[in-house]
């Protein structure tokens, strides 16, 4: 059975983190010790045995307690390695097709993107355009990314390097590998040179972030938005990366994703809202993009993680803000983020858990929810 894993205590559980498969499994006490075992090859006799002496447990029990352990392995064994995760069967071979052409800027970086169709321009383009600049004549320095179509699958390639294919169906996975190489290309670091990108939206004052979390629908975005209009500054909306150096959150000048239900409420402090144009993402949500002001030339600066907080907007709560355990933390966390398959930025990731306060804030009135985040940034809870 013997496979590569690490672990770490979370509260009373403890973490398993398994390579190459960069799987996380959390475990109460009692199971992580049997699992372990099994991992490490005791024989079947043995973890009876075990169990009966150690845990006063009976035979069948201890039967059970085996086989949901071999179970729980070969769930893991059957999944890809994370190099492999790519929907692709074989690299494309075929030539580099030119499109719509268009050059983006952002901390003192140039890209050009080559959109082999108004479609697949569509697809990324609108959320930053507001980095969009005219044709330069010196881009020797510049990455060129090619987004083009092969039968069903979105395929994608960095400096003439193929990087992925995805299929329609799963345009979020593309669109995801999109902005991972669209933040390499332009801080000049490479993918092991981040812990994680969160699904998460991040507000920051000096030198002091706070990263939101929680579902779509929860209200991250509109309490992103209205904290931006209470004095502080957009760090990164949806896709939010962690520094392995610092630990530190990083920015991210991708657009922030407005709920059409809320456009009117939030048009008061950004009026720029109501002239721009009603996306769909599905049946049921209609969405406006708010542009932040930035400054493209500006080198950015990663912020310290104050807290992490799990957002859930109920028009029925009354706003509190309650501490989370470490492991419930990250059962939220890790469904909805990337993170790194390197073993010691994984580590380092749980580490950051570990260290950084985490919330759950219920609201529904955006005055009490304004001034608790101000408590919280001011250490005065």
């Amino acid at each position: 059975v013997l496979m590569n894993y690490s672990l770490k205590l979370f509260d009373d559980k403890k973490v398993f983190w398994f390579e190459p498969k960069n799987q996380y499994l959390l475990l109460e006490d009692l199971s992580s010790v049997l699992l372990e075992k099994y991992i490490n090859g005791i024989s079947f006799e043995s973890f009876i045995v075990f169990c009966e002496s150690e845990f006063n447990l009976s035979e069948q029990e201890s039967c059970s307690l085996f086989e949901n352990c071999k179970e729980i392995i070969e769930h893991i064994n059957a999944l890809p390695n994370a190099s492999d995760q790519l929907e692709t069967q074989q690299t494309p071979n075929i030539e580099l097709e030119e499109g719509s052409s268009i050059f983006y800027h952002w901390n003192a970086k140039r890209i050009q993107v080559i959109y082999q169709s108004e479609q697949l321009k569509n697809s990324i383009h609108p959320k930053f355009k507001h980095l969009q600049i005219d044709s330069v004549s010196d881009f020797s320095n510049a990455s060129t990314f090619h987004v083009f179509r092969d039968n069903n699958y979105i395929n994608l390639y960095v400096n003439h390097a193929y990087c992925g294919s995805w299929l329609f169906d799963n345009l979020h996975l593309f669109q995801g590998k999109f902005s991972m190489k669209f933040l390499t290309s332009l801080t000049g670091k490479k993918d092991n040179d981040w812990l994680a990108t969160l699904h998460a939206s991040a507000v920051y004052k000096q030198d002091s972030s706070l990263v939101m979390l929680g579902k779509s629908g929860q209200g991250k975005s509109t309490a992103t938005t209205l904290l931006m209009a209470h004095g502080y500054k957009l760090l990164a909306d949806d896709f939010v990366p962690i520094e392995r150096q610092s630990k530190k959150a990083f920015p991210f000048p991708q657009a922030i994703s407005v709920k059409e239900s809320h456009v009117a409420d939030l048009s008061i402090y950004f009026p720029k809202l109501l002239n721009e144009s009603i996306r769909q993402k599905n049946e049921e949500i209609q969405y406006r993009y708010l542009y932040p002001e930035i400054n493209k030339s500006q080198v950015q600066k990663s912020k310290k993680c104050k807290a992490f907080i799990f957002i859930q907007y109920n028009v029925s709560s009354v706003t509190n803000l309650i501490k989370l355990k470490k492991s419930e933390a990250l059962e939220l966390l890790i469904p909805d983020s990337w993170i790194s398959p390197k073993k010691e930025n994984s580590m380092e990731f749980l580490d950051l858990i570990l260290e950084t306060p985490c919330y759950t804030l219920e609201y529904s009135e955006n005055e009490s929810m304004l001034r608790i985040v101000d408590q919280l940034m001011a250490n005065e809870l």
